[in-house]
């Protein structure tokens, strides 16, 4: 197959119907790519022009690679459906020539301008920063107590009925079942469901009690409010929406800009109005956390440079923010860390000294219930009990004074 390019274009010959080619012809240079299999193709498209052909031996063509004008600029078309094809084919030996002759395109590609695939591979001084450097890994619960402002691009919590002291919707755009809110418009002791925010959103909240858990759902982070609570939810985004009830009358609420307040927030459970308050669970798409309180993370590492923490539990005290990235088999990725304030970690546990160490590792019941064990101390005690014996029977005799002038 050849390809043929340049400003001028050899007439092609039947491209009606599939053709076997051996070459890339083209004005400026001919490429040999092999024998492969090339299905009829036809440009009509005005302000086209096609720079570069499959050709057989016999002179039949079929476009390559066309452009297009588009606007100010130039639309290249390559047709290469054909050589990746080749590409599939189990026959080996046949593979390898196409995959040789492949190599070869590079020229053609250069003639068109069109970009090559290359590959760069980060500078050792700096590949650090892509690999997890500042991801903070827990395995267990992330507990939030405080003042919090968490800010995303998703907040969901469809399926839960909350009881709401007080809607406040005077500052907000939208509409209540198809009519325009008013500034006056603050609603006491009703229920709402269904509520869910997309486009950027900011909720803000004050909790004792706020568990991010780990879960299959990647970058989708669960989190577990305690109620009752003020809930400050500012939409940034295309819309807020959830169906209000009071009383007997349900209504569709439709947010499309400014802050709502709901004061004294409690979640009565999943579609039962009746029920007794429950943990409000959220659903929110990588959401980043600012906590004037204490941050709590179970079983952490959390990078060198911010803290040394190694698979423990730590309270960070003050004002601290971080980004949930990602969350599976039971394990939180937090991003960017930082914090305000002071630690508190468990106390390390009194080291032990070397020699206690030795003697508490051996078995000692293995040791003195051996039969061997048994045996030299029989062999010991025997030992002792002759040396007793003949000490006793075989007492030391003193020496006698020598007496002169005999």
């Amino acid at each position: 197959m050849a390809l043929l390019g340049g400003s001028e274009r050899v007439a092609p010959a039947d491209c009606s119907r599939a053709r076997r080619t051996n070459q890339v012809y083209a004005v400026v240079s001919t490429v040999m790519v092999g024998n492969i299999t090339v299905t009829g193709l036809s440009v009509g498209a005005p302000n086209s022009t096609v720079t570069v052909d499959y050709c057989d031996s016999y002179g039949g063509c079929v476009p390559f690679a066309f452009n297009q004008s588009l606007g100010a600029g130039t639309l290249t078309y390559v047709n290469v459906q054909p050589v990746f094809q080749a590409l599939s084919v189990t026959n080996e030996s046949t593979q390898e020539q196409i995959r040789a002759d492949f190599s070869e395109l590079g020229p053609v590609f250069r003639m068109l301008n069109a970009s090559q695939a290359q590959s760069a591979s980060e500078p050792s001084s700096t590949a650090w920063m892509y690999v997890g450097y500042d991801t903070t890994w827990v395995r267990g619960d992330a507990e939030l107590n405080g003042s919090i402002t968490s800010s995303s691009d998703s907040i969901t919590i469809s399926g839960q009925v909350m009881s709401v002291g007080s809607l406040d919707l005077s500052k907000v755009t939208g509409t209540i079942d198809g009519t325009t809110i008013s500034a006056s418009d603050v609603f006491d002791n009703i229920t709402i469901s269904g509520l869910a925010a997309s486009g950027t959103t900011t909720l803000s909240f004050s909790s004792p009690d706020v568990q991010i858990t780990p879960s299959d759902l990647g970058p989708y982070g669960e989190i577990s409010l305690a109620t009752p609570t003020d809930l400050v939810i500012a939409l940034g985004g295309p819309s807020l929406t959830f169906t209000l009830t009071s009383g007997q009358v349900n209504a569709f609420v439709n947010i499309t800009g400014g802050t709502l307040m709901l004061s004294q927030t409690k979640v009565l459970g999943i579609q039962n109005a009746t029920s007794s308050p429950r943990p409000m669970q959220l659903v929110i798409l990588n959401p980043t956390f600012t906590v004037n309180g204490t941050l709590t993370l179970q079983d952490a590492y959390i990078p060198n440079y911010i803290v040394s923490v190694q698979s423990q539990t730590v309270s960070l005290i003050g004002k601290s923010s971080f980004k949930f990235d990602d969350s599976s088999a039971g394990i939180l990725a937090l991003e960017n860390l930082s914090y305000s304030g002071y630690v508190i970690r468990p106390a390390s546990p009194q080291q032990v000294s070397q020699l206690y160490w030795e003697i508490q590792v051996i078995p000692w019941r293995a040791v003195l219930g051996s039969p061997y064990t048994l045996l030299v101390i029989i062999m010991g005690l025997l030992f002792i009990l002759a040396v007793a014996f003949n000490t006793q029977r075989f007492p030391e005799r003193q020496s006698e004074p020598v007496q002169d002038g005999l």
